[in-house]
């Protein structure tokens, strides 16, 4: 969800100590001076004293809980969408996929579609679950034999050399940081998402030669490829 596209930006947050210096100034000794060395420390310590009741407030620190997406926000993510379908991994993970739109793109073909985490706890690692299926002929003869065919699809559609990309959140946080070039989709979170083909095809390409499937066996169990179609 590299295909790996850049992400929104992703907040942070820094936390600044507090210096307290304590000590009667200079000049005479005595009772006043006394008074003013004990003024002077109480109003440090309850200084403190805001300071740690200001940071320890619920809510505060980096154990706050994040900002809730509720399961309406979610939905409005696919309100464009066809009907979506559900997938989820070994590990738990889980996404939700509906195909937006498609069409030609220059040369090109694309096909844009939600992508959505709905676990409302649990993170999901960005992957990219759906493939582009086109009509073969709309390939050259030269590319033909990279477009592969998959169970459960028509026989004149195969899926040629994709790339994908994030182009925008819909619903939730912005993705998560994890290892390396790893990123995450939040819980209760969607994202739009644009596969596009690398190779040539004709220009009399629509809508109507187009299909995402989900088939891979890490999100498909059988193999057997699941249509996410369009709208209407």
């Amino acid at each position: 969800m590299d295909d790996r596209p850049a992400s929104a930006p992703l907040g942070f947050r820094e936390t600044s100590g507090v210096e307290v210096r304590i000590g009667a100034p200079g000049g005479r000794r005595g009772g006043g001076g006394r008074r003013t060395g004990f003024a002077a420390v109480a109003v440090a310590v309850l200084a403190v004293l805001g300071v740690v009741a200001f940071v320890f407030l619920p809510g505060r620190g980096d154990d706050a809980p994040p900002a809730v997406t509720t399961s309406g926000d979610l939905d409005a993510a696919f309100a464009d969408a066809g009907r979506p379908v559900d997938v989820a991994t070994t590990d738990g993970s889980r996404y939700r996929v509906a195909a937006v739109t498609g069409g030609a793109s220059g040369s090109s073909a694309y096909i844009e579609y939600v992508l959505a985490n709905p676990s409302p706890t649990a993170k999901a690692l960005l992957d990219f679950p759906a493939d582009l299926f086109l009509k073969k002929d709309l390939l050259a003869a030269r590319d033909r034999g990279r477009c592969m065919w998959q169970t459960g699809v028509p026989d004149a559609m195969c899926t040629p050399p994709t790339r994908s990309e994030v182009v925008r959140n819909l619903a939730g946080g912005a993705l998560l940081p994890g290892d390396g070039d790893d990123r995450y989709l939040p819980p209760a979170s969607a994202f739009l998402v644009r596969t596009t083909v690398q190779v040539p095809v004709r220009s009399s390409v629509r809508r109507a030669d187009l299909r995402l499937y989900l088939w891979k066996k890490l999100y498909v169990d059988d193999q057997y490829a699941r249509l996410a179609p369009f709208p209407g």
